[in-house]
């Protein structure tokens, strides 16, 4: 004979630590949505950063490459 539970029963088997980790999940799920919201939405301007600083290294001016890298 084959016993099948619910979703919400086998919750409830769990007890008390299903507790944390339902809020681990929930925070977990959130966390990760917020970061693809952010990286999607921020230009990261990598290419301008890469010619930037390949102009100055060119030129040998390291310095000013690490001071422009410090921002």
């Amino acid at each position: 004979m084959e016993t099948s539970f619910s979703v919400l029963e086998l919750f409830k088997l769990g007890g008390v630590i299903m507790w944390p980790l339902l809020v681990f999940s929930v925070a977990v799920v959130a966390i990760s949505i917020e970061r693809i919201i952010y990286l999607a939405y921020h230009n990261l301007n990598i290419d301008d950063l890469e010619d930037k600083v390949s102009e100055y290294i060119k030129t040998n001016d390291y310095n000013g490459a690490s001071d422009y890298l410090k921002f």
